[in-house]
């Protein structure tokens, strides 16, 4: 059986688990119901996090950086890791 951790189930949830492991880590998900709930967990905080920083009003030189930060990843979510 494949080991999933705490990071993996976040990632998922988060949308930044790479291809290769992804696969994987679903296919653990769906054969145990307890990995099945540490996701829903992950999933609902994720979901939390995203909700709150969408009521923020950041300045907009602010967003115009970010922005640019995040259009190198491919992922509108993730900033790119250094």
């Amino acid at each position: 059986m494949t080991r999933v951790t705490d990071s993996e189930l976040a990632a998922l949830a988060d949308g930044a688990l790479p291809r290769h492991r992804r696969t994987r880590v679903e296919a653990a998900v769906a054969a145990s119901p307890e990995l099945a709930r540490r996701l829903a967990v992950q999933v609902r905080v994720t979901s939390a996090i995203r909700d709150a920083a969408a009521r923020i009003d950041a300045p907009g030189s602010l967003r115009a950086a970010l922005a640019d930060l995040f259009k190198d990843t491919g992922n509108p979510d993730r900033l790119p890791r250094p």
